[in-house]
């Protein structure tokens, strides 16, 4: 019975080797007035394939328009995030209703990495003419 135990733990444990971040942001917003970005950090040593899931409050995912920072991302669809390097996804000023939900960041080392962790840090941000609001994910804390 002890050596399945130390099996079973030690298949688990490594297994979190090659586990990599993942976090939720409670609010996703679109508006067609102010943007609301994410900003997303490699600060690990390995590249990572990132991606921002946002999702409306129907439980759709979000399928508008996005502007980035010279990182090709989109919402949904995964990106690759160097190490050391950030990327910045928005959605900006888009006419019609505001709608509300929240985003999932994911990521995973990137193909010929798999031995290694992914480590990010992110923040939202919510931008009007008369506001600014900055939100760390996770604390702050590396996922």
């Amino acid at each position: 019975m002890f050596m399945k135990k130390t099996l079973c733990l030690a298949l688990l444990l490594s297994s979190f080797s090659s586990i990599a971040g993942d976090a939720f942001i409670s609010k996703f917003t679109r508006a067609s007035s102010g943007s609301w970005c994410v900003s997303v950090s490699n600060v690990g040593n390995v590249s990572a394939d990132v991606t921002i899931n946002a999702f409306l409050s129907n439980g759709l995912a979000y399928t508008g328009s996005s502007a980035s920072d010279g990182i090709p991302s989109s919402f949904n669809s995964p990106f690759t995030l160097v190490p050391n390097r950030t990327s910045l996804l928005c959605v900006n000023n888009i006419p019609g209703p505001t709608e509300h939900g929240y985003a999932r960041i994911v990521s995973r080392p990137t193909s010929g990495e798999i031995d290694h962790t992914t480590y990010l840090i992110a923040t939202e941000y919510w931008v009007t003419p008369d506001k600014q609001m900055h939100i760390p994910v996770n604390d702050g804390l590396p996922f």
